[in-house]
């Protein structure tokens, strides 16, 4: 396993390296669309993955809460993290004003776009349009290795990331880790909590919930190690724990982590202004992790201040490139 843990982490690498080397080429500024579409498809695999299992299925009010829970906690503990560092280590800035409204817009279509794929799957594998024979594990496997060098030669090739190197104070680099301590330390404790409960002790067999009663901490901290990045995340999840618990109790977690994760984008897209004024500027940047240098940059912006557009780059460079990282890790442990 520790070698599989490997293997996304280099090929990323690897991956952005060459984006960086060829990043004047025009042709590697257009994975992007790469990228969106590897998602879909392995959201619908994730999708079938779940569909084709009863125990899952039966189960989906049960995986809803449980992400509904990792979300709260994840959310609170994001908050209060950059509310400390906020507090701490910035002055306070008049914040500014920012229409993000079309943006915002668009944050949520795409998150529409995600359910409706997932959905798709999930429907193809209940209504049996694959047999049972269907290798689902191997494409998905495949699929995101493709998945992690498009993501990995995006990063690289980004002129973003040039800029944030040659203007980044050390400083701001308290904001990434705060969202990092202040996610894991409370998805941690939900895991613990959900664990202590029973919750999810209905789960399919093979994970240590079949045993406790309730979901490990490492497992909750692979769940809160998405930090809103729902797609990567959830597949990452999925075919990493699938050898250790069965392709059942992976498909499980995997959707835990995808719910989790959009509930939390789609609560910045919503709640953004509520944030900020209950935890300072910091808020919603740390909620919305690797999604707040794109699809919520524009709600960040509106509520927190255009001040902060940059520090908000620059926070989504950071977690982006550290998901495959702390995902990994915690699925090895």
């Amino acid at each position: 396993m520790q070698g599989q843990m490997f293997v996304p982490i280099t090929i990323m690498l690897i991956a952005a390296v060459a984006g960086f080397l060829l990043r004047k080429v025009e042709a590697v500024h257009r994975c992007g669309s790469a990228i969106k579409y590897m998602v879909w498809f392995l959201l619908f695999v994730l999708g079938l993955s779940a569909g084709m299992n009863d125990d899952i299925v039966y189960g989906f009010a049960q995986v809803g809460l449980v992400a509904f829970i990792f979300a709260f906690f994840g959310t609170a503990g994001a908050m209060i993290a950059a509310w400390a560092v906020y507090r701490l280590f910035f002055k306070s800035r008049e914040t500014e004003g920012s229409s993000g409204g079309e943006r915002a817009k668009g944050g949520l279509k795409g998150s529409f776009v995600i359910i409706v794929f997932f959905a798709a799957g999930l429907a193809a594998g209940i209504l049996k349009f694959f047999p049972e024979s269907f290798p689902v594990g191997e494409v998905s496997k495949w699929a995101l290795y493709l998945l992690l060098f498009f993501v990995g030669l995006s990063v690289g090739s980004d002129s973003r990331f040039s800029e944030i190197i040659r203007t980044m104070r050390p400083k701001l680099l308290l904001i990434p880790l705060a969202t990092i301590v202040g996610t894991l330390s409370f998805s941690a404790l939900a895991a613990w909590l959900i664990g202590l409960s029973g919750m999810a002790a209905g789960m399919p067999c093979g994970m240590p919930a079949c045993v406790t009663g309730g979901l490990s901490v490492p497992d909750g901290l692979a769940v809160g190690s998405g930090f809103t990045y729902y797609s990567l995340s959830s597949v990452l999840i999925t075919q990493l724990k699938a050898p250790l618990v069965g392709a059942a109790a992976a498909a499980w977690l995997g959707t835990v982590a995808l719910l989790t994760n959009l509930f939390k984008e789609i609560a910045v897209l919503v709640g953004a202004p509520l944030m900020t004024r209950l935890a300072g500027p910091f808020a919603p940047i740390c909620v919305g992790g690797a999604a707040s240098m794109d699809v919520l940059l524009p709600s960040i912006t509106s509520a927190s201040g255009r001040q902060w557009a940059f520090v908000a780059v620059l926070h989504g460079a950071v977690i982006d490139f550290c998901v495959p990282f702390f995902v990994s890790f915690f699925c090895a442990v």
